[in-house]
């Protein structure tokens, strides 16, 4: 049955366009037919831009093919890089799993696979990197064990993660995961994860195998994975991630029984039933998933647009732009906003390769770089106050959201 006219347009007909792409795409044309769409239309390469800045190009591939015949090569080139990288990331992950085994360390892999697990098709699910937790007490013999089997340490710094690089893919090997703004609920979540590495599912995708957390716990990662990203810039890619799950996993029962008590005692509730009903009002997840029917429908279009806006990592907004704003969001955060000129300043100061006793001093120079900057540009006051005004607008947001802002937490 077709339920299109349910949906609420965004009012731009790229976005409803893609919208429906990735109705069908997801949930089949059983569902939700295929558009028929004239070739004077649609403007495909806008639409395709604005896949790939949500990161999901690859979920409506087949259906871009079959709508788009003329740009049908272009798709497929486009897709294989992040196809291979797919196949690429399964097998290595594989691998540290059979090393740390071996070793009897407990793992989970965070987010990726532990997410594509749930799509109709895993492959067309876009990897990055590979997020990869231990027990704290495992972590500095992991991290050991790592470079003595040839994965190397790039020597940044994190107090959260540290990475490491093996035959091309990035792993991020966690110290610890939540970046809730109130400790106790981060330990909270912390201690489940660590809990849960005890009760890790292994799951097999494409003939190659993975230990995932278990079923609550992977949710609430999910969930919270938005709310790490959502001040600085969030994609569909990561709003899809909770979909999928949601379908496979939360129904009312469940939800009533399992999940809502423990997103309730982390302050993340307000957030899983505003994203929850977006996708149904957006995306086409199912009605009958009624624990969300209570949501303030203004706030899931407040949300929407937020993502159409910025685009997954806010790669919309440019590469300058996005980097004046994750600073000004640091900098409400006094102990942050030191902590990251440090580390940029670290990573920027060339000069501290032949004087290494300058490192304290990096902060300063960071700041400076900024300084300099920001008054090179055309209209530097003007970006400042635009700048200012989209984090402000952000955070009426997540006050509505009741979530808390990275920038005051770790």
């Amino acid at each position: 049955m077709n339920t299109t006219k349910r949906f609420i347009s965004t009012g731009n007909p790229v976005y409803d366009t893609m919208f429906a792409l990735l109705r069908t795409a997801l949930w089949g044309e059983q569902r939700f037919p295929m558009l028929q769409f004239s070739p004077d239309a649609i403007d495909w390469a806008a639409l395709y831009k604005e896949l790939r800045y949500q990161t999901v190009q690859n979920l409506p591939l087949d259906l871009l093919c079959h709508a788009d015949p003329q740009h049908k090569t272009a798709y497929m080139q486009s897709a294989v890089p992040n196809l291979k990288h797919y196949y690429q990331i399964l097998k290595e992950q594989q691998t540290v799993y059979q090393l740390l085994q071996s070793a009897r360390i407990p793992c989970v892999i965070l987010k990726g696979t532990s997410a594509a697990r749930y799509y109709p098709t895993p492959s067309y699910r876009c990897m990055g990197d590979v997020d990869l937790i231990v027990r704290p007490d495992d972590f500095q013999r992991t991290f050991d064990l790592l470079c003595e089997n040839g994965y190397e340490y790039d020597g940044v710094e994190d107090l959260r993660h540290i990475h490491l690089k093996h035959h091309g893919v990035l792993f991020e090997l966690h110290r610890y995961f939540a970046l809730l703004n109130n400790r106790e609920q981060a330990a909270m979540l912390d201690n489940r994860i660590f809990e849960g590495l005890a009760h890790a599912q292994v799951i097999t995708l494409d003939g190659y195998s993975f230990p995932s957390l278990p079923v609550v716990e992977n949710g609430l990662v999910f969930l919270d994975h938005i709310c790490q990203h959502i001040e600085g810039g969030i994609g569909l890619r990561q709003i899809i991630d909770w979909m999928m799950y949601a379908d496979r996993e939360l129904n009312d029962e469940f939800w009533t029984t399992g999940f809502q008590p423990i997103v309730q005692a982390l302050g993340l509730e307000t957030l899983a039933v505003t994203v929850t009903r977006m996708c149904q009002l957006y995306l086409g997840l199912r009605e009958d998933i009624t624990w969300c029917s209570h949501a303030d429908e203004s706030l899931c279009e407040e949300l929407i647009t937020l993502l159409m806006e910025s685009g997954n990592w806010g790669r919309k907004r440019g590469k300058h732009v996005q980097k004046s704003i994750d600073t000004l969001i640091v900098a409400k955060n006094a102990f942050a906003f030191f902590r990251y000129l440090q580390q940029r300043g670290i990573s920027n100061w060339a000069l501290l390769q032949r004087y290494p006793w300058l490192k304290p001093f990096a902060w300063l120079y960071q700041l400076c770089r900024y300084i300099r900057k920001g008054f090179s540009g055309e209209h530097p006051i003007r970006s400042f106050l635009c700048n200012l005004k989209k984090i402000k607008k952000t955070d009426s947001l997540l006050d509505r959201l009741e979530i808390s802002r990275r920038s005051k937490g770790q």
